[in-house]
C-alpha cells in the first residue's frame, strides 16, 4: 500500500509540473501558435487611398486587386481598400468619359499613361487629371488663350502686359505660344493675365502682376513667360478675374493671391498677397468648383452643391441678400419663384413669380463670375436640371432682360430653348452665354460689339448663334465670345464680337466689330 501511494503521489507532482510548464512557458520548449494568428511578415494596418479628380473634364479611377476592395470611382472618394502587409503593390486605370482624355497623374503617381502602378502605404493620394479631347479655350479682357490636347497653349490678342505668355509685349493678330508650358491640363484668362493647371498640380501664370495676381511673391512688374507659382503642388481647378486669381487643392481646399481690396481672397482680410493663401472655408467646406471675377469670386461647395462667394458686392453679385462686402465665403442664396412671369405661366415659367423665402440654390453643377469692363459684375450658375440662375448686374438685361435692375439674390434667367438641356455656362463683362449641345449657344446681355451674337435672347424661344450647333465649349471675354465645336481632329475655334486687339479672329478686320462666328485658325 505504501508503494502504490508513493507512486500516486509521484504522478500527480509530474501531472501539476507539465500543466505549470504549459502555463508559464518553459525556456526552451517551443510553445504552439494559436491557429488563427498569423505569421508576421511586416506592419499590418488599416490601409487607406484617396484618389482626387482635377482638370475639367471626368472619367473613372478602376482598382482590381486581389484581396483588396474594388475601387470604382467617378469623383473624389477614399476608401479603406483591407488590413494588409506592407508594402502591397497595385494598379489604378483612369478611363475618360465622353468627350474627355485623359492627361496623367499626380500625388503618389507620376505616370501620363492612364494605368498607374503605385505601392500603398498607409494614406496614399492620387490625382486623376482629365481634360477635354478637344481644344479648350478661354477668353479675357482683350485676349483669348487655347489649349490644345497636347498640353500646349496658343494665344492671341493684347499683349501689352505679357497676357499672351510669349516673352514679348508686343500685341499680336497672329497667334503664338506660351513659352514653356507642357502638360497643361485647363487653361483660365484674367483681364490681362493668364494661367494654367499642370499635370501633376502646380499652376504657370503670366501677364500683369500689378497686384500680385501672377503669384510670384512680387508686386509690380509684368511676367511675359509661364512661370511657375511658388507653393502649389497640388491644384485640381484654376480660375483667373480681373486682378487676382485662385486654384482649389485636392481636397477641396483653395488659395487665391492678388487684389483683395474687397475681400476676393476670401482670407478674411483686405490685404494684398502676391503668393497664395488659404481661403478660409470655415463655413463652406470643400469646394468642387470656383470662379473669379473681377473683384469677387464664387465656389460650388462639394458636399451639397450650394454656391458660395466672397469679395465685393456693390450690386448684388455675391447673392447674399444683402449688398455689403465680405472677406470670406458667405452661402448665396434664391429668392424663389421665376422671375418675369407677370403673375402668369408661359413658355420658360413653371409657375408664377410669387413672393417666396430665401433659400440656397442647391445642385449646382457649373458656376461662372464676369469680370473686366468697369465696376458692375454678375454671377451666374447652371443647376443639376439645366435650368440657370444669375445675380448681380442686370441693367443689360445679363441676368434676365425681363426684369432688368441689380439683382441681390439669385434669379432665374429666361430659357430660350424650353426643350433643350443646358451644360455650360460662361458670363462677361455685362452678358451671359449659355450652352445646349444638340441646339448651340444662346446669349443676352449687352450687345454693343456683337458679343451675344445677332439675335441677342431677349425672348422665348430664341434663337442661338449660328454656327454653334454641337458646340463642346464655350467662353466669354469682356467683349467678345468664343466657342469650340468638335470637327475632327480636335475641335474648332469660333469667336465672335469685339476684335480691337484681334482677339476674337486673330487676325485684322475690316472692323472692329464681328458680329458672327469666325473660325481661329489655330496651328
Amino acid at each position: 500500500m505504501r508503494a502504490k501511494h508513493i507512486l500516486w503521489r509521484s504522478s500527480l507532482f509530474f501531472f501539476l509540473l507539465i500543466i505549470l510548464e504549459a502555463l508559464a512557458g518553459t525556456p526552451g520548449r517551443a510553445q504552439p501558435q494559436p491557429h488563427n494568428v498569423a505569421p508576421n511578415h511586416g506592419p499590418v494596418i488599416p490601409d487607406m487611398i484617396s484618389i482626387f479628380f482635377g482638370g475639367p473634364g471626368s472619367g473613372t479611377v478602376s482598382m482590381r486587386a486581389r484581396n483588396l476592395v474594388q475601387i470604382d470611382c467617378t469623383s473624389d472618394c477614399t476608401k479603406t481598400v483591407g488590413s494588409i502587409s506592407l508594402p502591397t503593390e497595385v494598379t489604378l486605370t483612369a478611363a475618360p468619359a465622353s468627350g474627355s482624355s485623359f492627361f496623367g497623374w499626380g500625388g503618389a503617381c507620376s505616370a501620363r499613361t492612364p494605368a498607374c502602378t503605385l505601392t500603398l502605404s498607409r494614406a496614399t493620394r492620387v490625382i486623376a487629371y482629365f481634360g477635354s479631347a478637344f481644344r479648350m479655350v478661354s477668353a479675357g479682357q482683350s485676349h483669348t488663350c487655347a489649349l490644345r490636347p497636347t498640353g500646349t497653349v496658343t494665344c492671341w490678342g493684347r499683349n501689352d502686359d505679357g497676357e499672351l505668355g510669349t516673352g514679348s509685349t508686343n500685341s499680336s493678330v497672329t497667334i503664338g505660344t506660351a513659352t514653356g508650358i507642357a502638360g497643361a491640363v485647363a487653361i483660365a484668362a484674367g483681364s490681362s493675365h493668364t494661367c494654367a493647371l499642370i499635370v501633376g498640380g502646380s499652376v504657370m501664370c503670366w501677364g500683369v502682376n500689378s497686384y500680385g495676381q501672377v503669384g510670384t511673391w512680387t508686386f509690380g512688374a509684368d511676367v511675359g513667360r509661364p512661370t511657375a507659382v511658388p507653393g502649389i503642388t497640388d491644384a485640381v481647378a484654376v480660375t483667373a478675374g480681373g486682378f487676382h486669381s485662385c486654384v482649389i487643392h485636392a481636397g477641396g481646399t483653395a488659395s487665391c493671391w492678388g487684389a483683395n481690396n474687397h475681400g476676393q481672397l476670401g482670407d478674411g482680410t483686405t490685404s494684398y498677397s502676391s503668393g497664395p493663401v488659404a481661403v478660409n472655408l470655415a463655413v463652406a467646406g470643400p469646394l468642387s468648383r470656383i470662379a473669379a471675377g473681377g473683384f469677387h469670386t464664387c465656389g460650388i461647395i462639394a458636399a451639397n452643391s450650394r454656391v458660395v462667394c466672397w469679395g465685393a458686392n456693390n450690386v448684388g453679385e455675391l447673392g447674399i441678400a444683402s449688398r455689403a462686402d465680405t472677406a470670406t465665403p458667405a452661402v448665396m442664396v434664391v429668392t424663389g419663384g421665376d422671375p418675369g412671369c407677370a403673375g402668369t405661366i408661359t413658355p420658360g415659367c413653371t409657375h408664377p413669380a410669387t413672393p417666396a423665402p430665401i433659400m440656397a440654390l442647391t445642385m449646382v453643377k457649373a458656376i461662372a463670375a464676369s469680370n473686366g469692363g468697369g465696376q458692375e459684375f454678375h454671377s451666374v450658375a447652371l443647376d443639376a436640371s439645366g435650368l440657370d440662375w444669375g445675380w448681380g448686374n442686370n441693367n443689360d438685361g445679363e441676368i434676365n432682360p425681363t426684369i432688368g435692375g441689380e439683382q441681390d439674390a439669385g434669379q432665374r434667367g429666361i430659357i430660350p430653348a424650353p426643350t433643350s438641356t443646358f451644360t455650360k455656362i460662361a458670363a462677361g463683362a455685362a452678358h451671359t452665354c449659355i450652352l445646349s449641345p444638340s441646339i448651340g449657344i444662346f446669349c443676352r446681355g449687352d450687345n454693343h460689339f456683337g458679343q451675344s451674337g445677332p439675335t441677342p435672347n431677349l425672348i422665348t424661344p430664341a434663337a442661338a448663334v449660328p454656327l454653334t450647333a454641337g458646340a463642346v465649349e464655350v467662353a466669354a471675354g469682356a467683349l467678345h465670345t468664343c466657342a469650340v465645336t468638335p470637327a475632327p481632329p480636335f475641335g474648332t475655334i469660333m469667336c465672335w464680337g469685339d476684335n480691337d486687339n484681334g482677339q476674337a479672329t486673330s487676325m485684322p478686320t475690316p472692323t472692329t466689330i464681328v458680329p458672327l462666328p469666325v473660325t481661329v485658325p489655330l496651328p
